[in-house]
């Protein structure tokens, strides 16, 4: 199970449950692509793996 949170220009998304990785990634394409953002960084953290768009974007995908 994945879930996917995170906040896109300071506001919270909806945390979302997953069950394969690759539909996490999907869904965080999607909103990319709906707010037209790249990614510019990746890390992986306490918080799990962090992918950065800017300062007031990023989201976190966790494994449970």
């Amino acid at each position: 199970m994945y879930t996917v949170s995170g906040q896109i220009n300071s506001n919270v998304v909806k945390t979302k449950s997953f069950s394969s990785s690759r539909d996490a990634y999907k869904y965080i394409s999607s909103l990319l692509n709906t707010y037209e953002y790249q990614i510019q960084e990746e890390y992986d953290g306490i918080n799990g793996h962090e992918l950065v768009a800017d300062y007031h974007t990023r989201f976190y995908v966790n494994e449970k």
